[in-house]
């Protein structure tokens, strides 16, 4: 419970923290603005955040979880704090140059996201949308691409994880196609009008689940 109340105190302070970053970018500091990343994510999690550039996905993933303990918080500081990073190497070394830093960002958002429903708000769906927009005309890792898929069939947004959805089973990746045709088999038990809103009508939802069993089918 300590750990826990002092995450999530962390994250309330966080605020400030980035409110000051944001003056200094707008200010043209941007070395002052990289310090001032780094001594958060020294403060708040206990390592420099542009030591973990050259680590996976998945080793990111890990050594937050291992500050997180139980309770999302310390994913949605790192989250905001590689947001932060992949803003400032776009700024100092032009487009894309944040991209890994997105990527990572974007993993943080969904852990944080699925790990405690209290950070399942608007402001904090903002931020997961805003990155997968960034992100979505670049290849994604199988990982977040079925972080992504939870996340938008949980929010009712059914078209975009179809989209996510087939950006990735065409390499024949046989775990991800299992994982699709879960995914529409849940949803032909949703009622239409809800099938409707989410933008991804039954007959659509009947095409797509027949194209992924096709994939599998021996022969």
């Amino acid at each position: 419970m300590f750990q826990r109340d002092y995450i999530m105190r962390n994250v309330e302070q966080l605020g400030p923290v980035l409110a000051a970053i944001l003056k200094t970018k707008v200010a043209g500091e941007l070395e002052e603005a990289e310090v001032q990343i780094a001594t958060a994510g020294m403060l708040f999690l206990g390592f420099d955040v542009d030591l973990i550039r050259n680590l996976s996905e998945e080793s990111v993933l890990e050594l937050v979880r291992q500050r997180d303990e139980g309770d999302a918080g310390a994913y949605v500081v790192a989250a905001e704090l590689l947001r932060e990073q992949g803003d400032l190497l776009e700024l100092t070394a032009g487009a894309d140059a944040g991209h890994d830093s997105y990527v990572k960002s974007l993993s943080m958002y969904l852990e944080g996201w699925h790990g405690n429903p209290v950070h399942r708000t608007e402001a904090y769906s903002a931020r997961i949308t805003e990155l997968y927009a960034r992100l979505k005309p670049h290849t994604m890792s199988n990982e977040i691409s079925s972080s992504l898929m939870r996340y938008f069939e949980t929010t009712g947004e059914y078209a975009h994880a179809e989209d996510v959805l087939f950006r990735r089973v065409g390499g024949g990746d046989d775990d991800l196609i299992e994982h699709g045709i879960g995914f529409y088999t849940r949803l032909l038990s949703k009622p239409d009008r809800e099938l409707v809103d989410g933008e991804l009508p039954r007959d659509e939802v009947e095409e797509g689940l027949a194209t992924l069993r096709k994939m599998i089918a021996p022969g």
